[in-house]
């Protein structure tokens, strides 16, 4: 199962087991929320009835809670690459589901392939077929009678490179077709994995997001610094800040630095039980509760190993 928004650098993988190691309470405040995976997981735990959750990039917690709440149930916007450099530091939507791994940053089609992939979230969102037939007539027809019966929108996603990929495997074998067709971008992947056609990223992501509709549970959610959250009911803190000496999570706080030194002391100062997720900390200061080893993925054929700890203060225990 998929927690939280489809964002990069989330507790996606291991939030269930995190929530597992937590303890109940009647708050849940998830200070560096960012794609809000942990809070996604606690919501179905059934352990918490309320839920803070802040980020200093304040349209995070907007987005989950938008997301819960229905938002994105008729988003159907194509956002080109103009559209997600103008959008993506106001727009969740094109931040989350138009950039590469879910970046926010960088946009997800190469060039060659945008025009294809406009053309099928035509076809698959609007059963508009003319950008698609435009650029690929030989498929066209196919595609227009696959999902002409099909009323589902994810299964017209999933169902649509299966209609494209087996009208050009019977033309190639009538000699309809010759192999150099292949060679339009959006067919080249099918030399490689003759049964497959990824269609549209986009929409995966984006059903991710409506799938978080009516969780259950009290959000509150807001934008700012950790140090000016205010605990005022009895509960647990959570925190995922970001990971010390490690340029993947840095960026968060790239305007002004993120000190480690000042979160360590403010853990310590608090009042109610904290926890936090971290590779390594200070272990005179705090004590590791529960590890895990996690495969992270760092580009498309590199994996690293990595373990991934839950910490407590030491002045709590």
């Amino acid at each position: 199962m998929n927690y939280g928004l489809p964002y990069q650098g989330s507790k996606n993988r291991i939030a269930r087991r995190l929530v597992d190691a937590l303890p109940a309470a009647p708050v849940l405040y998830d200070v560096f929320c960012g794609g809000c995976a942990v809070t996604h997981a606690a919501m179905l735990s059934g352990e918490y009835q309320h839920f803070v959750i802040n980020d200093r990039r304040g349209w995070l917690p907007a987005a989950f809670q938008k997301a819960i709440h229905g938002g994105y149930a008729h988003e159907d916007r194509w956002i080109s690459r103009e559209d997600f450099e103008r959008l993506k530091s106001t727009d969740a939507y094109a931040a989350l589901c138009f950039s590469f791994g879910n970046d926010c940053q960088s946009y997800m089609y190469a060039k060659p392939l945008e025009p294809y992939k406009r053309a099928l979230h035509y076809a698959i969102f609007w059963r508009d077929f003319a950008p698609w037939r435009e650029l690929c007539p030989e498929t066209a027809d196919a595609l227009a009678a696959g999902l002409a019966l099909i009323e589902d929108r994810k299964q017209r996603r999933v169902q649509a490179g299966y209609f494209i990929v087996e009208s050009l495997k019977a033309q190639l074998a009538a000699g309809m077709l010759t192999p150099d067709i292949l060679q339009k971008p959006i067919y080249r992947q099918i030399k490689d994995t003759p049964h497959r056609l990824q269609c549209l990223q986009s929409l995966e992501s984006l059903e991710r997001l409506q799938s978080l509709e009516s969780l259950p549970g009290a959000l509150t959610a807001h934008s700012g610094d950790y140090r000016e959250m205010r605990f005022d009911e009895p509960g647990i803190i959570y925190c995922d800040p970001p990971y010390k000496d490690t340029a993947d999570k840095s960026k968060d706080y790239a305007d002004t630095s993120f000190d480690a030194e000042a979160f360590y002391s403010w853990c310590e100062a608090q009042k109610l039980s904290v926890y936090i997720s971290e590779y390594q900390m200070p272990e005179d200061r705090f004590v590791c509760i529960v590890e895990w080893d996690k495969v992270t993925r760092m580009a498309a054929k590199t994996t690293s190993h990595v373990t991934e700890r839950l910490w407590r203060p030491r002045v709590q225990l």
